[in-house]
């Protein structure tokens, strides 16, 4: 195994490569990287979730090359990278997530079982999965052209929560490793971000852009920055990669600049939201006078990269209305928001258990209207009058799971939050102490927005790291 300061320079040269994979369209490098990682994995569980570990963070959903096309073309570019790279209609990731459940099943079947039946949250997720599969065959036999297709994708969520679970307690066996990973965990998310404001710089020179983009993964920033605060200013001196100071000021005005980049409601709002409750929880009001000044640095270093990113990180805030001019997003929300819950109300059982997998949803009590025209659903989708996948995991697990069982689910996850933090104060603040909160209180909205791979995935990652986190702690004197 190499030494932490090799594998934090590995993981830095990865999410690299991966970036000029993404950015590049090399298909063949990330199949390369996924049989080599499929290889691994049947030789060695505990290496080929290391490598699948390391792999699925470096690797962004999202590339702006898609958008701006290669060579002045503007009808964009194809997408390279393991999760938008695709072979006989599936991309790789999914072959390589099933191929590596497999193999944990095949080869370490009872320890996989025993942490799911330990964990009340993958045991809630074992009723709702029962109930999709009875909501699957009633969808069968309805008159709708889409349900076998996106019932796989359905049944995608809990495959990848499985195994991005199952990946982080398979490499975590002592706290060394816990600080080890989630260093990791942290490290590429922060190489991304330079990644992407780098992009942002290059891209507006010869182009007139008004934001920027990027992958999924940028909704872990409220839990990167509680970290990364915590750790500044409980002054850690043994956080691996971020003991120094100047690392985690560096990290946090990082993370203040990207929302400028790439200004979207729902990272302001995670961000925000991870940072109230930490006041709340903390009784100091006194991190707030570090905001200020990383926001105003923020300011000074967007308006040198693109001016145009302030003006319209600003004007996001004036679309959180639904009805609001120019907030076409929000409006299919709502839209949809209303459609769904008239028709779970209208069925018991649908109210208590959704649709299931390749459920959908009409737009006949409020219809789209003209809002189908901006591209916010399948063409296929809108030809045959069915949506089988709103915007937003809300939405979708409203619909997919009904009212009840979609309560019973975040409730289960806000009292796994509680659980985790009640106690913590009397430990000391160190790193340990910095991972449990800062997880503890990111996990319920990463729930939220969880509608990609990648996101699920780091769900299931997160979930692992709160389980490890809690048990080294219980396990130390306070």
């Amino acid at each position: 195994m190499l030494s932490d300061r090799n594998m934090y320079l590995f993981a830095i040269v990865l999410t690299v490569l991966a970036y000029w994979i993404n950015k590049n369209n090399v298909v063949s490098f990330s199949l390369l990287i996924v049989l080599t990682g499929m290889l691994i994995t049947a030789f060695s569980i505990k290496k080929g979730a290391v490598f699948f570990f390391l792999c699925t963070m470096a690797f962004s959903d999202y590339t702006y090359e898609g958008v701006f096309g290669i060579a002045g073309e503007e009808e964009g570019a194809p997408l390279g990278g393991i999760y938008m790279a695709g072979v006989a209609g599936s991309t790789l990731i999914v072959y390589w997530s099933l191929f590596n459940l497999l193999m944990v099943f095949l080869k370490r079947g009872a320890w996989a079982l025993h942490f799911f039946l330990q964990h009340r949250l993958f045991r809630v997720f074992g009723v709702v999965f029962c109930f999709s599969i009875l909501g699957l065959v009633i969808n069968l036999f309805s008159n709708a052209q889409q349900v076998p297709t996106t019932a796989v994708s359905d049944v995608r969520f809990f495959v990848n929560t499985s195994l991005g679970f199952l990946t982080v307690i398979c490499i975590i066996e002592n706290r060394e490793d816990l600080k080890r990973y989630f260093s990791l965990f942290i490290l590429i998310f922060l190489t991304q971000i330079v990644l992407t404001i780098y992009s942002a710089y290059v891209v507006s020179q010869t182009r007139m852009i008004s934001n920027f983009f990027s992958g999924t993964e940028s909704y872990l920033l409220g839990c990167a920055f509680l970290y990364l605060l915590i750790l500044l200013t409980s002054k850690e001196n043994n956080a691996g990669f971020f003991s120094p100071s100047l690392v985690n000021v560096v990290g946090l005005l990082l993370i203040v600049l990207f929302l400028f980049v790439v200004a979207a409601r729902g990272r302001m709002l995670g961000l925000a939201i991870s940072l109230i409750f930490y006041i709340i929880y903390s009784k100091k009001v006194g991190y707030m006078a570090l905001m200020p000044l990383l926001v105003i640095a923020s300011i000074y270093l967007v308006q040198w990269i693109n001016p145009k990113f302030y003006n319209y990180f600003m004007w996001k805030f004036t679309t959180f209305n639904p009805m609001a001019e120019g907030g076409e997003s929000s409006k299919i929300r709502f839209v949809s928001f209303v459609n769904i819950f008239h028709e779970l109300t209208a069925n018991p059982y649908y109210f208590l258990f959704g649709k299931g997998f390749g459920g959908y949803f009409e737009d006949q009590f409020m219809p789209f209207g003209g809002l189908l025209s901006n591209g916010g659903f399948s063409e296929k989708w809108i030809a045959e009058g069915k949506f089988y996948k709103p915007h937003g995991m809300t939405l979708y697990s409203l619909l997919k799971y009904g009212v009840v069982m979609a309560g019973i689910i975040f409730f289960t996850i806000l009292r796994i939050s509680y659980d985790g933090l009640r106690g913590l104060r009397r430990y000391k603040k160190d790193w340990l102490w910095a991972l449990n909160v800062s997880v503890f209180i990111s996990l319920p909205f990463f729930f939220l927005v969880i509608y990609s791979s990648k996101l699920q995935l780091m769900f299931g990652m997160i979930l692992g790291f709160a389980v490890m986190g809690r048990f080294f702690i219980k396990h130390t004197t306070p």
